[in-house]
């Protein structure tokens, strides 16, 4: 047969990556395709960890400060879908942010439970999600006792860092268990940034060590800080994850660790995004945000604006002309996702590049779109188990999506499993050019 997937990717070769994964196909690597074996006498076993995998992830542990680390080898999605169904049962209600990765709404669908949402704060000048408002989430957790569990995502994607320590004693306060996907923020820990890390507030937090670690995509942690079985833990991890687990992705999670255990801080890259912007004054708007409702941005988030470009112009004609990989691109923004082994000729050549197609002027940010809350009409699996049909976009306002409409990445939904179809959803689904969940112009509906 031909190799069209080798073929593709043989054509990427050779990219300045400003994109996950954090080894940026650089050669860094002590390990290789000889060590993907399995479970064999000598190499341990996942499910049931009692030496050398056992004393990484004990070490690993003592690394972030949490009580159990554990190795996740399909990505923090199923290490979020674990988190969940250690702390929820069959018709659960649980809270989480309107902007949360599309795998906290399949967790929903999976464990068939029902959803709360805490909208975060919404810039209209910069058209975009901020933080999650204490007073807020405060209210929420007191008018529906119902809720048991909070899941908030920090940093988000475009890097804006969560008031965690407070957040998390609102929720404690309540009574209240607290996952927080901090699937980008693996490296904080090891940063200026330390003390924002979820793994000083939260009872479980989901890395992606893929993300800002020098790892292979699809490897992730997961970490328990409160009273949760170890036994338990295994029994989830056993039904839910895969009986063949990656070798190489253990490998590449506890590399990208020790890596940046040993190689400390991060003033170096630090310094490199300074002049980086500093290079780019006048040429480049990047994005900056100051808000009460975040801590920090992120240092390893770089979003921008240029000239005469939406970000979904930039991202592609960056790919195209000038074989540089950015992480997306949305309406307005391009994203770079930036690691430790980023080096000062990948943000040169980004410069130069950068400066030739930034000519004009900056779009402007259209502020007459809102925040959207689609309204619930019924739970996540209900509308996932029913009878569908296709109708065209324009057709379906009024109607019961039966899957998640987005733009990936992020693969934050614009309207998800059980939500109405409204004109401002249809208006909003109309301003992108593809979207996952939109195919010939047609979505799915409950029938």
């Amino acid at each position: 047969m031909k190799r069209y997937i080798f073929e593709a990717l043989k054509n990427l070769r050779g990219q300045s990556a400003f994109s996950m994964p954090g080894h940026k196909s650089k050669d860094i690597y002590d390990f290789d395709f000889r060590d993907d074996i399995t479970e064999v006498v000598g190499a341990d076993n996942l499910m049931e960890p009692e030496e050398c995998i056992l004393k990484s992830e004990e070490e690993i542990a003592k690394i972030y400060g949490v009580k159990r680390s554990y190795f996740i080898t399909e990505g923090s999605t199923m290490a979020l879908k674990i988190a969940i169904s250690l702390l929820t049962k069959s018709n659960d209600t649980i809270l989480i942010q309107r902007n949360s990765h599309k795998s906290i709404y399949n967790s929903a669908v999976q464990f068939d439970l029902n959803l709360e949402f805490i909208n975060p704060k919404f810039d209209e000048e910069r058209q975009l999600l901020l933080g999650v408002d204490p007073i807020e989430l405060d209210k929420k957790l007191k008018s529906n006792r119902n809720i048991k569990l909070v899941v908030l995502t920090s940093p988000n994607y475009y890097g804006m860092i969560l008031n965690l320590k407070e957040l998390s004693e609102i929720v404690h306060n309540n009574g209240c268990k607290l996952i927080v996907d901090e699937a980008h923020g693996g490296h904080l820990i090891f940063s200026r940034q330390r003390e924002l890390s979820a793994v000083r507030y939260a009872d479980v937090i989901v890395h992606s060590t893929h993300k800002t670690l020098p790892s292979l995509t699809g490897s992730a942690m997961l970490h328990v800080n409160c009273d949760i079985e170890h036994k338990k833990v295994l029994k989830m991890m056993n039904l839910l994850m895969s009986s063949s687990p990656s070798y190489l992705s253990m490998l590449s999670s506890e590399f990208g660790i020790d890596y940046l255990e040993r190689n400390g801080g991060f003033g170096e890259i630090e310094k490199e995004v300074k002049e980086f912007k500093e290079n780019l004054k006048g040429i480049v708007e990047f994005l900056e945000v100051e808000d009460n409702s975040i801590a920090d941005i992120d240092i390893l988030k770089l979003a921008f604006r240029t000239k005469g470009h939406s970000g979904l112009n930039v991202v592609n004609e960056l790919a195209l002309r000038y074989n540089i990989r950015l992480e997306m691109g949305d309406l307005y923004y391009a994203l770079c996702i930036l690691s430790v082994v980023d080096e000062t000729e990948d943000f040169n050549y980004l410069e130069k590049a950068l400066k030739d197609i930034s000519v004009g002027v900056y779009q402007n940010i259209d502020k007459k779109y809102r925040e959207i809350v689609p309204k619930v009409v019924m739970s996540p699996k209900k509308a996932f188990e029913s009878d569908t049909e296709l109708v065209e976009v324009e057709d379906a306002i009024g109607k019961i999506s039966s899957e998640i409409v987005m733009l990936y990445p992020p693969g934050v939904p614009i309207i998800s499993y059980g939500e109405e179809f409204t004109r401002e959803i249809v208006a909003e689904l109309k301003r992108y050019p593809k979207l996952s969940g939109v195919a010939n112009n047609k979505v799915e509906v409950v029938k």
